[in-house]
């Protein structure tokens, strides 16, 4: 039994000592109707982006940077370009290299690195959650954080390095343009059995996987079935046809799955 209390309280120490670390940032914004959102947010753990009602943009950023000792090296910007307005995020480097070995734990060796010809040491937890109206265009360049979208139909342009981008969505609107673009991250976006949308995906070396079957099409009077880089890029037409879906990776890999 007293190894057991002791678990918990030791438990519950670690949870508080965490939350005490982390940092909430809080931001609402007006949104000018038929305007786009920027959202330039290049280091983090996951950006989850939904659709609302509401003609504002709300955006919480929880960060924790060596065990909340430089959290300040997140630094916000919040802006606008004309009808858009931009969000984004860097990480002030004369803060970061003050990092010491001793704030990551074992961790330490996962993000040491070098300036000026002097080591430091960094470990962050970065999470940001956006909501903004469901109708507006969104362009989105990240690097390393995973992405998750949710009810969304504007326009959207999702551009990432090594994360990946999740979407599950109910509609996809007459004109919509989803552009969504890797380098090495998957790509897994379910769609309704009926949508109408023009589907173009393309890999190097990843794979293509979709629920949807594309028609063949001929060349001189014949299917193509095999063959070298044979799925690397697939052209399918679903319904009418009158959307436009993009999914398109270096490495990673593509899924399109066939939702209700």
């Amino acid at each position: 039994m007293y190894k057991i209390t002791t678990f918990i309280i030791l438990g519950i120490l670690a949870w508080t000592t965490q939350l005490q670390a982390q940092e909430v940032r809080e931001k609402t914004l007006d949104y000018k109707v038929d305007g786009g959102v920027y959202l330039d947010l290049a280091l983090g753990n996951s950006i989850t982006v939904k659709g609302w009602d509401k003609n504002k943009i709300y955006i919480k950023t929880t960060v924790e940077i060596n065990g909340g000792r430089l959290n300040k090296a997140l630094e916000m910007t919040y802006d606008k370009w004309g009808d858009q307005i931009r969000i984004s995020s860097e990480l002030n480097q004369s803060i970061l290299k003050t990092g010491k070995r001793g704030d990551c734990g074992d961790r330490y060796d996962r993000y040491q690195s070098v300036m000026n010809g002097r080591r430091y040491y960094a470990c962050y937890s970065i999470e940001h959650e956006i909501y903004m109206p469901k109708n507006a265009r969104l362009k989105l360049k990240a690097i390393n954080p995973k992405v998750t979208l949710d009810n969304l139909y504007g326009d959207l342009r999702i551009n990432t390095v090594n994360g990946s981008i999740n979407m599950v969505t109910p509609q996809i609107k007459p004109k919509q343009n989803l552009e969504f673009r890797t380098v090495n991250g998957r790509i897994d976006f379910t769609i309704p059995a009926s949508a109408s949308t023009e589907v173009e995906m393309s890999t190097v070396n990843g794979h293509i996987y979709s629920s949807f079957k594309p028609k063949p099409k001929k060349k001189n009077g014949m299917y193509r079935i095999g063959g070298r880089r044979f799925n690397q890029n697939i052209r399918m037409r679903l319904g009418d046809g009158s959307a436009f879906t993009e999914l398109k990776t270096v490495n990673g890999r593509i899924y399109l799955r066939k939702g209700k």
